[in-house]
């Protein structure tokens, strides 16, 4: 617990919301107002301007705190503004995003009541017609977090986090030079931290056409992501598989071809970490949601030529919900596969599961 602060009593307690942002202004003001309109806990502003003309404070800001980072990238500008924390408490959130009314009450109030270090909650993407970097944050309903769901996804490396000031002081530190710097370090930080997990939708992440995330090309190879997701695969007693298997396992925005070996090897590290949870919890809601992850992860790799091979290897994971859904879900990427490449090759379905 937070000295002399009970799991309901927030009255004395502040979070201090870092906004960075490099524009444009129509969307930071929304942010800023979402936090504004915050109920149940007194929450302040600290706005991060990492635009590289420094135009000055936008009006609008009225009070709210202003730091001019001057274009030096997210990573340093959420340093640069350690030095001028006031509060016990701090969130991010982007500066083109929103946050619930309810957000920060929520989460300090599941933080403390657990004694926990970080809060976690999911996340409702909005304003896009096409999927941008997949966050499970948005997809694993439960309100148990486990370090299987790092392996899946930068989970919880991606802003809905609130912690407690001297976490994010000795522990947020970002790689500048590293494109996936955030799930870096959920992957080096987050077994060993004290984690609560909200399942609400309190983050609303924007999609448009100017996120950063949409430009993410960068090889595994040149960033620690590959070299931290092993570890805590050996950590966790799973079979570690190469850099494709990766991808395929964790990053299927990634459309890389792959070999039928990694396909399949894949396919039973999903079913491993299937099994891993199973054997952590007994939430049905939660094992469930994570099942369907799982499925998904598999669809992106369907195309005409692989399909049958897919299914054989799925039934050897003994995962129902896969196994059940596997063909409605497949089959429709396939009926879109096949409109696109423009021929209609037979295909023999096997029989159901």
């Amino acid at each position: 617990m937070v000295d002399g602060v009970g799991a309901n009593d927030l009255r004395n307690l502040t979070v201090q919301v870092l906004i960075p942002f490099r524009g444009p202004l129509g969307f930071l003001r929304e942010a800023v107002d979402s936090v504004r309109n915050s109920t149940g806990v007194a929450t302040s502003v600290l706005v991060i301007d990492d635009r590289t003309e420094n135009l000055g404070k936008p009006d609008f800001l009225d009070d709210s705190e202003y730091v001019f980072a001057g274009g030096v990238g997210i990573a340093r500008a959420l340093q640069l503004s350690k030095s001028h924390l006031s509060h016990s408490h701090v969130a991010i959130l982007a500066g083109d995003d929103l946050a619930d009314r309810q957000r920060f009450a929520v989460q300090l109030n599941a933080l403390v009541a657990t004694n926990s270090e970080l809060c976690l909650c999911r996340m409702l993407k909005f304003g896009g017609t096409s999927r941008a970097i997949p966050s499970l944050s948005g997809e694993i309903s439960g309100d148990v977090f486990l370090n299987e769901f790092l392996l899946l996804g930068p989970y919880g490396a991606d802003g809905t986090a609130l912690m407690t000031r001297n976490y994010f002081t000795d522990h947020y530190l970002l790689d500048p030079g590293d494109p996936f710097a955030d799930w870096v370090l959920a992957l080096e930080t987050y077994p060993q931290t004290r984690i609560s997990l909200v399942d609400q939708k309190l983050y609303m992440y924007r999609q448009h056409s100017g996120q950063v995330t949409r430009n993410y090309r960068d090889p595994w190879s040149q960033s620690g992501v590959m070299d931290r997701w092993a570890r805590l695969c050996s950590h966790l007693d799973l079979a570690v598989g190469d850099e494709q298997v990766m991808q395929i396992v964790a990053a299927p925005w990634y459309r890389a071809k792959a070999t039928k070996e990694n396909l399949a090897k894949a396919i039973h590290l999903l079913g491993d970490i299937n099994r891993s949870v199973r054997g952590k919890t007994s939430n049905q809601e939660l094992i469930a949601s994570l099942e369907g992850v799982i499925l998904r992860r598999i669809i992106f790799r369907v195309t005409p030529s692989n399909f049958f091979f897919i299914f054989k290897e799925l039934k050897s994971l003994r995962i129902p919900y896969v196994r059940t859904k596997f063909f409605s879900e497949s089959l429709r990427v396939l009926r879109d596969l096949i409109k696109q490449v423009g021929f209609r090759p037979r295909l023999i379905y096997p029989e159901n599961p």
